[in-house]
């Protein structure tokens, strides 16, 4: 084996220097992704410095190469930075009261019931698309060091009208409402809680 200025290297795979360089070598995407899952988390505390456009434009553009059932894309997001908005997210969604007006960004997941045609799938098919574009928000979030958390879905049943007015889609009939993710950047006194994790996902 040659070096770069072409003179010979014997044995080059058995040198201190050559075993540990092959070990650098070894980390790599894999790693990196890895590393991103064990750090996020769900954080309800924010800070309150705002979130450049580019950056929210790079985690909104990810979400057009997330998994989507039959390729549907029946998925879409509403976003938005408005306090008067937030006000009322915090009030309707059962899960987010008293936190998520803290956020400098919320993401609607919203689906277009159109979308989902075979018998039943509606039911259910929705949150799985939907899941799939918070994993991909989330991620990619937290290794642009934000954070984040999801809102579940729950909306009390005499509020889901109002809801639908404020938020639905002007060009839909009607809209299914999936969660919604809050975003921004940690808050400086935030509190780290250790991920209660189980020992295996195998039965």
């Amino acid at each position: 084996m040659k070096n770069s200025t072409g003179a010979e290297i014997k044995n080059v795979e058995d040198t201190e220097y050559q075993k540990r360089y092959l070990r650098h070598q070894q980390f790599g995407k894999k790693d990196q992704l890895l590393a991103i899952m064990k750090e996020r988390h769900s954080q309800r505390q924010f800070d309150t410095k705002d979130i450049p456009q580019e950056m929210l434009d790079e985690i909104l553009d990810s979400c057009r190469y997330a998994m989507s059932s039959c390729d549907r894309f029946g998925v879409r997001l509403v976003v938005t930075e408005d306090r008067d908005d937030k006000a009322i997210l915090n009030g309707l969604l059962v899960g987010s009261v008293g936190w998520i007006y803290r956020a400098k960004v919320v993401i609607l997941l919203m689906a277009d019931p159109r979308a989902y045609q075979a018998e039943g799938e509606v039911a259910f098919m929705p949150y799985l698309d939907a899941g799939v574009l918070v994993e991909h928000i989330s991620l990619l979030a937290t290794a642009m060091g934000l954070r984040s958390a999801y809102s579940n879905p729950n909306i009390r049943p005499n509020n889901i009208e109002h809801f639908k007015e404020l938020f639905k889609p002007k060009d839909w009939d009607d809209v299914i409402f999936c969660g919604a993710v809050a975003l921004g950047y940690p808050h400086p006194d935030e509190i780290h809680h250790e991920r209660n994790l189980i020992d295996s996902v195998l039965l």
